[in-house]
């Protein structure tokens, strides 16, 4: 799939968003199902890496640091704890 991009008012060239992420207020850049996370970011250039189980998001100082934090885990406090994903005990009643 290919991805349009934009020059920002900073003059850098970043990826489009490609609709609302998991978080509310953010917009989704990249998404990332098979670690249960998106790469997100709100206004031109602040990111962070959302856990689509927890609803949790990792702040980010860049964009490319979310690799690291998918790579090596133990950025959501809820994959961590092992709990149940947001809504789990709703669908089960």
């Amino acid at each position: 799939m290919e991805r349009t991009t934009h020059v920002s008012s900073d003059g850098l060239r970043r990826v489009d968003a490609v609709g609302p992420s998991v978080i509310p207020g953010w917009d989704l850049v990249y998404d990332k199902p098979e670690n249960n996370a998106q790469v997100i970011r709100r206004e031109e250039s602040t990111y962070a890496l959302a856990c689509t189980l927890h609803l949790h998001a990792k702040a980010l100082s860049t964009q490319n640091e979310e690799r690291h934090w998918r790579e090596t885990g133990g950025w959501c406090p809820g994959c961590v704890a092992g709990l149940p994903p947001v809504g789990a005990d709703q669908a089960r009643s």
